[in-house]
């Protein structure tokens, strides 16, 4: 039997099309609740290599020092919620705050987790956060993670894991989002009540500037080319034990959307909460001196099937912007606004 507790989110007494727009806008602002950290991430700074733990340990009631090395810090912090081991790791002899660093990696691991009653080997904790960048290309890539035990009021023993990456890249020639978040609750006795959710964003915005030479495209001095793409995904539950009690939200709220159709004038499309529904939004333009051909594809998919909007116009004496965003999928991507 499933006893788990269950949190949903309704559209009620607002348009389709609008409840699709403001599932897409709160799940874009939305990452799954974790379990906060003992110490706020990025609460020190470096200079030289040597790391200045200070705002961390404000943060606590005690910290003690175990190795601090040029680009190396490792501590035990104690808080109210127990005492963690707390890494840092940067790149030798650097200087500033871990916003402005090329590489960074923080971890916080418990002491207690498997004597609070997590008799399991396989039970662990862990919070940590990676992050790769550089500013001279516009790009970073961070990484963090959450795991924590958690046992339910029937007695389960159980873990919740939360996964997110996140890249970012941001020069002349291209934008690019890339945001992927992952939600597991396992450990139920009875494996079908165990649960996994997801949510991906992609954004691209390309140009293709004067002069460049492309397979099949033309390379006449005049050539501009720009092509945006969007692409969400969003599906399951995912579990949150952030208030204590183990709760669930779905990654995807149940809606309907009505597009319109060429042969039956609308279709609608709709689905529950937690299923799979998948966005798609792709637009281009170019000029090639004589002759231009703008596109604009948007799409939703469900278990249902897909649903889509499509215009292709060439050279007339009123072109259709591509890049103009149908409202009914909701807000703009990232590229847009």
């Amino acid at each position: 039997m499933d006893n788990r507790p269950i949190k949903r989110i309704q559209c009620a007494g607002i348009t389709p099309a609008k409840c699709l727009s403001v599932m897409v806008m709160l799940l874009a602002l939305f990452n799954p609740a974790q379990a906060a950290t003992p110490i706020q991430f990025d609460s020190w700074n470096v200079n030289n290599g040597n790391i200045d733990v200070t705002a961390a340990c404000l943060q606590a009631i005690s910290c003690k020092p175990l190795v601090s090395e040029n680009g190396f810090l490792q501590q035990i912090v104690d808080t109210v919620d127990g005492k963690f081991i707390h890494s840092i790791v940067t790149d030798f002899g650097v200087s500033g705050n871990p916003v402005d660093l090329e590489f960074q990696s923080e971890t916080f691991i418990p002491f207690d987790a498997r004597a609070k009653g997590f008799n399991n080997d396989r039970k662990w904790a862990l919070d940590a956060k990676t992050v790769v960048r550089s500013m001279a290309d516009g790009f970073e890539n961070a990484f963090m993670m959450d795991a924590d035990p958690y046992t339910d009021n029937n007695g389960n023993q159980l873990d919740i894991m939360n996964f997110n990456l996140a890249q970012t890249l941001n020069n002349s020639d291209m934008t690019s989002h890339f945001d992927y978040t992952k939600n597991q609750v396992f450990g139920f006795p009875d494996p079908i009540n165990n649960s996994e959710a997801y949510m991906l964003d992609i954004d691209q915005d390309i140009l293709l500037a004067n002069g460049t030479t492309i397979t099949g495209l033309p390379t006449t001095p005049d050539f501009v080319a720009t092509q945006r793409y969007a692409n969400s995904k969003r599906s399951g539950w995912a579990g949150d034990i952030s208030t204590g009690e183990l709760i669930y939200d779905p990654f995807s709220t149940a809606g309907s959307l009505t597009l319109p159709d060429d042969l039956s004038g609308t279709s609608t499309t709709s689905w529950s909460d937690g299923e799979a529904i998948e966005t798609h939004w792709v637009a281009q333009i170019d000029n090639q001196g004589s002759f231009s051909t703008p596109l604009n594809y948007q799409a939703i998919s469900t278990a249902s099937g897909l649903f889509d909007d499509y215009t292709m116009q060439a050279d007339t004496t009123t072109p259709i912007d591509p890049f103009d965003w149908d409202p009914a999928f909701g807000p703009a991507p990232a590229s847009l606004q």
